[in-house]
């Protein structure tokens, strides 16, 4: 391990440190799933992005341990857990982490996931409402009706995804898309992020073509979200941050349309993709506020 890399370790065990998680594994069928667990009382199960892993909620984390017990979950394909070898699309990464939860014995638990989390959130929720008790997604991936975004609109007439960068300058690109204002990320972390996501640059590619399906020149998802929200009885809250480049906040336009009581609906002002890194303290409350009075009203 050269000494950039082990920087970079001291750095995110600092974030797990004072977010109380601890990094954990548990094996499936498949493989490895590593994951950070901390906190007591009701389960709060959160999946992150494309491309991101189970640190990337350290920063919010750090004030959701000491109401609730957190887990945060390195997805199939990223951060530490296992490379699938077979089975790319939407539907199996569910099942992977379904399975992780059965494995773990996780129930009546909310399950906050912020975009392509998101979307596997959705999906669990919409299967196994016995087990979930309510569902927080931040920017969700799969709203077909929604107006696409510059980035996704280069992606549908040919362009190389962002979401799969590189080199730095792409790297840095992406996170400029991602933020309305972006928090400073020294260079030894970008250039080991990076780096990280190169090693597995092939999985990633089939895991977002297999996701994010082109097809007659639009995009579609083998689950349009606005559909399958439509159909959920528990509790759905969604939040967006207004200036999001990656995902249009749009899509809160559409799911308004839709005629689901069990659907509210929160738009964050100057905040873009990731209210996680640039309003923690703001989000944070949210979700407190909202998995405390859902849970007290279901009690």
């Amino acid at each position: 391990m050269g000494i950039k890399t082990r920087i970079f370790e001291l750095f995110v065990g600092w974030g797990r440190f004072r977010a109380k998680l601890m990094r954990k594994s548990l094996t499936t069928d498949e493989g490895e799933i590593a994951y950070l667990e901390g906190g007591n009382g009701h389960s709060l199960v959160l999946l992150h992005g494309f491309g991101a892993d189970k640190d990337s909620w350290n920063l919010l984390a750090k004030n959701l341990t000491c109401h609730f017990h957190v887990i945060a979950i390195d997805i199939p394909g990223f951060g530490e857990s296992f490379s699938p070898v077979v089975g790319f699309d939407i539907d199996k990464q569910v099942v992977r982490v379904a399975a992780f939860l059965k494995q773990k014995n996780i129930r009546n638990f909310t399950v906050l996931g912020n975009s392509y989390g998101g979307y596997i959130s959705a999906i669990l929720t919409s299967r196994f409402p016995d087990i979930i008790k309510n569902c927080i997604l931040i920017s969700p991936l799969g709203i077909e009706s929604a107006p696409l975004t510059t980035m996704f609109k280069d992606v549908v007439n040919g362009a190389s995804s962002l979401l799969l960068p590189t080199n730095l300058n792409e790297f840095r690109r992406l996170l400029n898309k991602c933020f309305y204002k972006a928090p400073f990320i020294p260079e030894f972390a970008e250039k080991e992020m990076l780096e990280r996501n190169l090693s597995r640059s092939s999985l990633h590619h089939k895991l977002f073509y297999q996701t994010h399906l082109i097809i007659n020149g639009q995009l579609n998802f083998d689950y349009a979200l606005e559909g399958l929200l439509n159909e959920i009885t528990i509790p759905i809250h969604v939040i967006w941050g207004d200036s999001d480049a990656v995902l249009s906040d749009e899509g809160l336009e559409v799911l308004l349309g839709l005629d689901n009581k069990f659907i509210t609906l929160e738009r964050l002002e100057n905040v873009g993709h990731l209210p996680q890194f640039e309003v923690p303290n703001y989000l944070s409350d949210l979700v407190i506020d909202t998995v405390q009075s859902i849970t007290i009203s279901r009690i």
